[in-house]
């Protein structure tokens, strides 16, 4: 898993994976539809690998 982890946010914030292992608690924050798209389950795994906590969004995508 730690092979998708490291790419997840990376076309929106190349340091967001290093970043995350080295606090290990951090939280993200989401516009509409959080988690759409074919990789849904990427989108909940890879950031909660890093130690993602929380996440704060307009709305979250039905299945994800």
């Amino acid at each position: 898993m730690s092979c998708f982890a490291e790419f997840c946010f990376e076309p929106i914030d190349d340091t967001y994976a290093s970043r995350g292992k080295e606090t290990g608690d951090h939280s993200v924050i989401g516009g509409e539809n959080y988690g759409q798209g074919s990789s849904r389950e990427h989108a909940v795994i890879a950031p909660r690998y890093l130690g993602l906590r929380v996440v704060v969004a307009k709305s979250i995508a039905r299945i994800h």
